[in-house]
């Protein structure tokens, strides 16, 4: 399949990322349930009114353009004055700008880089901070509209393997549970109790057979002579 051609006006259904470099949260911290503590320094721009984003997708992430990107965004990452590693996108989307939740309302601009390899960038876009907002308060905007309306897209350097999807997959996770239960099952002995409540005789010690012997179990004495003793 081809890699995505994207439209000069950006689409409210498209996926719109922030490139994250040296971001703590994503050190080791796969699939956290929440990313809110993202520090704020990744969405605050000092250099201008213009914020850069990159355009992942027209409904999804496409993956064609996510490779094609960071490419780009690791040769970025060594133009700091101290090399920063790139962890990946906070991603969200366009419609979360354009009409958001919280005002201001942010329109997206595609604004493609034509410069050699690996400075060009066809899928760059842009919002321009409001007039009379700082850089402070344009990175707090964005930083709530991309963590509560959106997620974030790790830089997972080794692709997935078919043998990662495969175990992965619910079927197989599925089959797995099965086999597991049916394991258990074959692990207990004829005769004994399958229920989890019930106590597997296995676990019970009636003690050596001198034990028995210096402690005898006392003796029951018959129903009839049990019934003579009773009083009339």
């Amino acid at each position: 399949m081809a890699r995505w051609n994207p439209h000069n006006s950006v689409g409210l259904n498209e996926q719109i990322g922030r490139r994250l470099f040296d971001e703590p949260m994503l050190r080791g911290a796969m699939g956290q349930p929440s990313y809110g503590g993202i520090q704020l320094t990744h969405f605050e721009e000092k250099r201008g009114d213009e914020v850069s984003l990159d355009r992942l997708g027209a409904s999804g992430i496409d993956r064609q353009v996510r490779r094609y990107l960071i490419q780009r965004a690791e040769a970025d990452g060594g133009k700091f004055g101290k090399p920063k590693r790139f962890d990946g996108w906070a991603v969200v989307a366009a419609k979360e700008l354009i009409h958001a939740r919280r005002d201001p309302k942010l329109p997206i601009y595609s604004s493609p880089v034509s410069e050699p390899e690996p400075k060009d960038n066809i899928y760059h876009a842009h919002v321009l901070r409001p007039e009379g907002w700082n850089s402070y308060q344009m990175a707090l905007h964005l930083r709530h509209s991309f963590t509560s309306h959106g997620r974030v897209e790790p830089n997972k350097i080794v692709e997935e393997t078919w043998q990662d999807i495969f175990w992965a997959h619910a079927i197989t996770r599925w089959i797995l549970s099965k086999l597991n239960v049916i394991w258990r099952f074959r692990k207990i002995e004829p005769g004994e109790p399958k229920s989890s409540n019930c106590m597997s005789m296995r676990n019970v010690s009636f003690g050596s057979k001198a034990e028995l012997q210096n402690d005898p179990l006392p003796a029951v004495q018959p129903r009839s002579a049990a019934l003579r003793g009773r009083a009339p």
